[in-house]
């Protein structure tokens, strides 16, 4: 009996979470958005947007993918390459870059990394070989060049 129960728990738990693939077929194509005054809107809704949503290309792959909250790009988002590989991942407030910025060469080795503050370069920005070696860093604050 105490089997059947915690098989019972499983299945109920693993049919509650969401798998990337149910995510990404319940978000919003970014071309069924309205941007008004910088807010973004879903055709044929009043309402701000709050949701997942996806950005294909021309051939119908997805090139990115992030959330919106009350219209505006917020929190987590990925750039992919056409191939499905991750091309940057970035996180964005109030439609500005703001936090960690990671951008990858196409075989998924690093090619840079830093951060951002309000759409700024802020601290130290990293840049790599597709070796995986450092070639250089520079020193930035909020935007400027300081080495």
């Amino acid at each position: 009996m105490k089997l059947l129960l915690i098989l019972f728990l499983i299945q109920n738990l693993c049919a509650q979470q969401p798998n990337e693939e149910s995510l990404i077929e319940s978000s919003v194509n970014f071309n069924d958005l309205i941007k008004h005054k910088d807010i973004f809107y879903l055709k044929n809704k009043d309402n701000l947007f709050t949701g997942s949503v996806v950005v294909n290309d021309s051939l119908d792959n997805i090139i990115l993918k992030g959330q919106m909250i009350d219209g505006k790009t917020t929190g987590m988002w990925t750039h992919y390459f056409s191939s499905g590989e991750i091309h940057a991942i970035f996180t964005v407030k109030n439609d500005k870059l703001n936090g960690n910025f990671k951008q990858y060469y196409p075989s998924s080795v690093l090619h840079k990394e830093g951060s951002f503050i309000d759409g700024e370069m802020d601290g130290i920005w990293k840049l790599y070989n597709i070796n995986s070696q450092l070639l250089f860093s520079i020193m930035y604050d909020f935007g400027k060049v300081v080495y």
